[in-house]
């Protein structure tokens, strides 16, 4: 994908494409590593920010992402650009400054806990 950043070290991209093809994306790592990560221990509220333009993260790898942490309260915010007035925001750009009439929708939840 151009436009995301500087070339990923070998190792880095490699990984990534470990994760990406995998099924689990995220346990795929975890799974090889053999550390215990005490995922179960986490119990906070968390808020998970999606967009259906996001050809990265998209819902299937979310709710994956979440799966790795079985004791926590999540809620998955979809969002749609054009429901907003953009044409994109895609897995990097809800915390640009274009994009900053959407931070309430994280702002709210947040001042809630």
């Amino acid at each position: 994908m151009k436009g995301l950043g500087e070339p990923l070290p070998k190792k880095v991209a490699q990984q990534w494409s470990e994760w990406c093809i995998g099924k689990g994306y995220v346990k795929v790592h975890l799974d090889k590593t053999g550390h215990k990560y005490n995922f179960e221990n986490i119990t906070m509220p968390s808020l998970w920010v999606h967009t259906t333009d996001d050809n990265i993260a998209n819902f299937n790898n979310v709710k994956e992402m979440i799966d790795v942490y079985p004791n926590i309260q999540s809620k998955i915010i979809t969002i749609n650009p054009k429901e907003y007035g953009f044409t994109q925001i895609g897995h990097m750009s809800f915390f640009s400054k274009k994009k900053s009439k959407l931070w309430h929708l994280a702002l709210d939840w947040i001042n809630k806990y």
